[in-house]
């Protein structure tokens, strides 16, 4: 994810509608009031997901009886009445397609009470083994249904695939291509997204990922599930030009929009790479800035005077979670540490 806070557009514009052409994905994702719904479910999920992490914790002592069975018998509790903290915490849904969602977790949490309450009422190595192995199984069960959710949401939605001067949300090819050389051949799909459905797409995002996707602090984001990565159209913009006409400097789009627009491609990349922290993806991106360029159609003197933009202009960000001290030459997060030049790329 890039924070809003630190792109050059500012984001309030398109929440407020200002300039936005009609959406060419108009009637799809959710709907106000399934979005309510969603946004419960992922509190609902939140909570589960703590409660699990507390039996997982007091498991171990189960077997050792006295004060650790009490606290894993406190733990469990809160699993075997899973099903009814569902129908307490989560209304019907406002519409039929999201009934799936509902009676999967029901069914999740009957399969999973049975082997807890085993677990905390005859603690034995068999069932430490099958509290263990139906626990699992209902953590990937949870993230199943979590994948069906997310196939209703916009941006899962089916996109063309436009390149060039096009204003459309839509799959750009061009970057697209670029993004699977520099992760080394891996299927990503780039989604640019007009202002009429980038704040629909965030709206989605926010209420299914219990806020950590929020509206005001998102610039762009990426989805290593699905190998998507989401950008708006201000920063698709610069960079289709980029792939498609081989700017060369100075041709009509402004340095440092452009070295931005390329660090926001390069860091969501490395999010589909799993690079860990923000601040660690960031470094690693800063490094590929270069190379993502030149992937884009830049030569190798524009894209390494691209790199160097950014690393004078955008780095460090502003926001101190994409920031690191051993973002250096030398440093920790050097790729090549045995070379002089910074960023490497």
């Amino acid at each position: 994810m890039r924070a809003a806070g630190v792109v050059l557009v500012v984001l309030a514009a398109v929440l407020a509608g200002c300039g936005a052409e009609t959406s060419a994905r108009e009637g799809a994702g959710l709907s106000g009031a399934e979005l309510e719904w969603v946004a419960d479910y992922a509190a609902w999920t939140a909570g589960f997901d703590e409660r699990l992490r507390r039996e997982q914790e007091a498991r171990a002592g189960a077997l050792a009886g006295g004060a650790g069975l009490e606290k894993y018998r406190q733990a469990a509790a809160s699993l075997v009445g899973c099903a009814e903290d569902v129908a307490g915490e989560l209304d019907s849904p406002p519409t039929a397609r999201l009934d799936p969602t509902l009676d999967a977790l029901h069914d999740m949490c009957r399969a999973i009470a049975p082997a807890v309450r085993r677990l905390a009422a005859a603690p034995s190595a068999a069932s430490l083994v099958d509290a263990l192995h139906t626990v699992e199984q209902g953590v990937l069960r949870r993230e199943e249904i979590d994948a069906a959710l997310e196939t209703l949401l916009l941006a899962r939605g089916t996109l063309p695939e436009l390149t060039g001067d096009v204003t459309a949300s839509r799959i750009e090819p061009a970057l697209t291509a670029a993004a699977g050389r520099v992760a080394a051949g891996r299927s990503i799909h780039v989604r640019c997204w007009a202002a009429a459905d980038w704040r629909q797409v965030l709206r989605e995002e926010e209420a299914l990922t219990n806020g950590y996707l929020a509206v005001d602090t998102t610039g762009a984001f990426a989805v290593p599930r699905t190998s998507t990565l989401h950008l708006q159209q201000e920063q698709c913009e610069p960079l289709a030009r980029l792939a498609t006409d081989g700017l060369a400097p100075g041709e009509g789009v402004d340095r440092s929009e452009l070295s931005y627009a390329v660090g926001v491609l390069s860091h969501e990349i490395q999010h589909i790479a799993g690079r860990g922290t923000e601040a660690e993806t960031e470094c690693v991106a800063l490094q590929h800035h270069a190379e993502v360029a030149r992937e884009l159609g830049a030569s190798e003197s524009y894209a390494l005077s691209l790199a160097s933009t950014y690393l004078i202009e955008h780095y460090p960000p502003d926001d101190e979670e994409y920031r690191s001290e051993e973002c250096r030459p030398g440093g920790a997060l050097d790729l090549a540490p045995e070379t002089p030049a910074w960023p490497t790329g």
